[in-house]
């Protein structure tokens, strides 16, 4: 795609963006927190119908929502057009809402298999879960796979309120024991099988292909990466902006990020010392421009770095 077609393509998104936004205003206040973020590269994880109801229930752990499962409920349904029926593991790389005469409709490409789906609808319901906090950091340490689900309990908040999304079921937990506990169910493992019994309806998933913990969502936020926005200390500053502990670092960057003219004459010595290399060359031109956008930086250090200054 050329220049002009790039530039005719943001144009086209920018205008199907601005339409969503406007749509929005006339669905619950649940649905427009959901459009907040990006639907981009979710998938569908289920899809159940009754009468004129739709139900979609989208993962968004491949994506860019800090909202990890997504229940939409499209009802009082007008119409429903496809190439290719809708169905699970297609992940969304286009959308909009738009406003109707008669109600509303949302038009999504999918891919995997690529498709175009539109619904025309009357009402339009969302519910949305989070991942809790232990689960992000597990991740990033990769440390998932090594826990157990009774371990696993045990490092969630008992204070909030918890919810399974599996392909099969939705429901409230309502005890984090052992066991846990849901409205008429339970989950059992033996054998390498997990058993979710609700409703007294039962639901079986093999371990080596599912992972419980992965079921397991809040209703409450919380950033998993809140502790690297702590200050440092500004004594301790240019030995922790080289240190090799990866949060340390983080952390001393983000203060001096924070504070430029304060801290003006450690950021200028850091800069000084620190060696250029291929791993922090996009985190030094990201920090470099920052601090010599807020005129801060010093004649040698403007020398040092003016390859990375404004790319």
């Amino acid at each position: 795609m050329g220049e002009e077609g790039t530039r005719t393509f943001q144009e086209v998104l920018d205008k199907a963006q601005e339409q969503t936004n406007q749509t929005l205003s006339h669905l619950p206040t649940e649905v427009q927190e959901v459009f907040v973020d990006s639907l981009h590269d979710s998938t569908i994880e289920r899809i159940e119908r009754e009468e004129d109801t739709l139900h979609i229930y989208v993962n968004t752990d491949g994506g860019f929502s800090s909202k990890a499962f997504i229940h939409f409920t499209f009802s009082d349904i007008l119409s429903e057009k496809t190439d290719v029926p809708l169905q699970v593991d297609q992940w969304f790389i286009y959308y909009e809402l738009q406003k109707t005469n008669e109600g509303f409709a949302f038009r999504v490409l999918f891919e995997c298999p690529e498709s175009e789906w539109t619904i025309d609808f009357k009402k339009m319901e969302a519910k949305y879960y989070y991942r809790p906090v232990v689960f992000e950091r597990l991740k990033d340490n990769n440390e998932l796979d090594g826990m157990s689900l009774n371990e696993y309990i045990k490092e969630l908040n008992p204070a909030y309120n918890y919810y399974l999304n599996t392909p099969d079921v939705s429901c409230t937990i309502k005890s984090l024991k052992e066991s846990m506990l849901f409205q008429e169910g339970e989950i059992e493992i033996t054998n390498n099988q997990m058993n979710v019994t609700v409703d007294n309806k039962q639901f079986n998933y093999d371990l080596d292909q599912y992972n419980p913990i992965h079921f397991i969502y809040t209703n409450v936020y919380e950033d998993p990466y809140a502790h690297l926005q702590i200050p440092v200390a500004i004594e301790e500053l240019e030995a922790a902006a080289t240190s090799d502990d990866i949060e340390l670092q983080v952390r001393a960057w983000n203060t001096m990020y924070s504070n430029p003219n304060e801290l003006a004459k450690i950021i200028n010595r850091v800069l000084l010392s620190i060696e250029k290399t291929e791993e922090n060359e996009m985190m030094i031109s990201v920090y470099v421009n920052h601090f010599y956008a807020e005129g801060i930086l010093s004649d040698m250090v403007i020398e040092k770095y003016q390859n990375e200054m404004m790319k």
